[in-house]
């Protein structure tokens, strides 16, 4: 068991959820989906735990990286409720893993094309959508705050459908 692992299992049994995500991980049927989502998560977690501790961020954005952790400890994550919904659909041209809703306490809702790259790539969805979860709702700012958070964590991210719409570069640190 990795260390991430661990502690994604050890905080679930603390903040009240089933042991290692069982209550989090409601719905989902396939052992392999579970299983990604876990691996997510704990790669997610494994990333905010060394963004506190980076050089590369200043004080505020390290706290930052624990409130992303802490959300997405508290967070359920859920198959979204119906596969055709318009956050789901790519028939718009769009391509969305995940989502949330603009309730408070919102479930991370998967879709089904959430697990067509991996856990790695859920991993950075997980980040995304706890960024919005922590009070973040633009889309901009949101994908910055990834990147930024993620690599300081020691991940590699990857160019989001936001990069372009954004204005980002590969080069952008910020």
């Amino acid at each position: 068991m990795t260390r991430s692992r661990f502690l994604f299992c050890l905080l679930s049994l603390i903040t009240s959820l089933s042991a290692c995500g069982q209550k989090t991980l409601q719905g989902f049927q396939d052992s392999a989906q579970i299983m990604s989502v876990e691996d997510a998560m704990s790669q997610a977690l494994g990333w905010m735990d060394d963004a506190q501790n980076s050089s590369s961020l200043d004080a505020s954005e390290k706290a930052f990286a624990l409130k992303v952790k802490t959300t997405l400890i508290e967070s359920r994550v859920l198959p979204s409720p119906d596969i055709h919904n318009m956050e789901c659909d790519k028939s718009n041209g769009g391509f969305v893993a995940a989502y949330v809703s603009n309730e408070e306490n919102s479930p991370i809702f998967v879709c089904e094309s959430g697990f067509e790259f991996g856990s790695e790539f859920l991993a950075q969805v997980f980040v995304h959508e706890a960024i919005h979860l922590s009070g973040i709702l633009d889309e901009c700012q949101t994908t910055v705050l990834e990147q930024k958070l993620i690599s300081a964590g020691g991940g590699n991210p990857f160019k989001n459908s936001y990069f372009e719409a954004c204005g980002l570069s590969s080069d952008d640190d910020e």
